[in-house]
This record gives structure tokens, C-alpha cells and sequence, in this order.
């Protein structure tokens, strides 16, 4: 049985369900935390110690790329809006 990161779900969910509080806001701000580990350039560079914790972080990695995609996709969504939407990395 193939499991489906719930992560990406609660942050659609919470997303979506804060929404209509922010588009009263004046300034609304998405801000996703992400990582460097999100990174396809630096996980498929065999000198990054990131390329070498697979499988131990086999999950994290892609979950967070996929965070990202999500980040734009709700920048896009939103782009006629005032928002202002980001990933940020807190290393």
C-alpha cells in the first residue's frame, strides 16, 4: 500500500481554508517553510552530503520539493491578487 504524504494535504487544507480571512487583509502573505534540501541541483550533486542521506531522507527531500511546487502554484493562482507569496529556508 502506497502511502500519500499528509504534509502536503494539511498544507493545502490550512491554505485554503485561511484564504478568505487574507484576501481582507490589506498585505496577505503566504510563507511556506522549505529547505535547501528541496533542491534537485544540490540533491543530484554527488558532492552535497544531501545526495548521499537517501534512503533516510527519501521522503523529506521530495516533500519538500513538492512544497515548493506548491508555492507557485499558489503564486499563480493568486497573481492577479495582492499577496505576496514565498518559500523560505531557514538555514
Amino acid at each position: 500500500m502506497t502511502r500519500t504524504p499528509s504534509c502536503w494535504f494539511g498544507v493545502i487544507a490550512v491554505t485554503n481554508a485561511m484564504l478568505p480571512l487574507l484576501r481582507r487583509s490589506p498585505a496577505p502573505r503566504i510563507v511556506n517553510v522549505s529547505s535547501g534540501a528541496a533542491s534537485l541541483a544540490l540533491a543530484s550533486d554527488p558532492a552535497n552530503p544531501m545526495a548521499t542521506m537517501l534512503p533516510a531522507s527519501a521522503a523529506y527531500t521530495p516533500s519538500k520539493a513538492a512544497l515548493n511546487s506548491l508555492t507557485v502554484q499558489y503564486a499563480n493562482e493568486l497573481r492577479n491578487d495582492v499577496f505576496l507569496i514565498n518559500a523560505v529556508a531557514p538555514e
